[in-house]
């Protein structure tokens, strides 16, 4: 019941190639805590990497969502160390990317 802990083996069944464990951990963590950003992160990556463009352009939007009402300075947890701005950069990036790609 702690979301943080779901995000983690998430990442770790990421690390080991385990995608699809690593989905439910991530969409546990979601279910627990809906405005974990980091979650909405890493599925939005996972879903870029395996060319789910429209799963993965919706998590990067959700994850932009959350950090639009946080102070750009502010450090995300469990984010090794980015700060909004940072992670909001990343996202943007990558939504543009994908647009092209399209």
């Amino acid at each position: 019941m702690f979301a943080p802990a779901h995000y983690l083996f998430g990442y770790i069944y990421t690390e080991e190639g385990k995608t699809e464990a690593a989905e439910e951990s991530y969409r546990r963590a979601l279910y627990l805590e809906n405005g974990f950003s980091p979650a909405h992160f890493s599925l939005a990556n996972m879903y870029r990497d395996r060319h789910k463009t429209d799963d993965a352009l919706r998590e990067y939007r959700n994850t932009l969502n959350i950090l639009s009402k946080l102070s750009p300075y502010d450090i995300i947890a469990y984010s090794g160390g980015f700060n909004a701005a940072t992670l909001a950069s990343a996202c943007k990036d990558n939504i543009e990317r994908l647009k092209m790609a399209e």
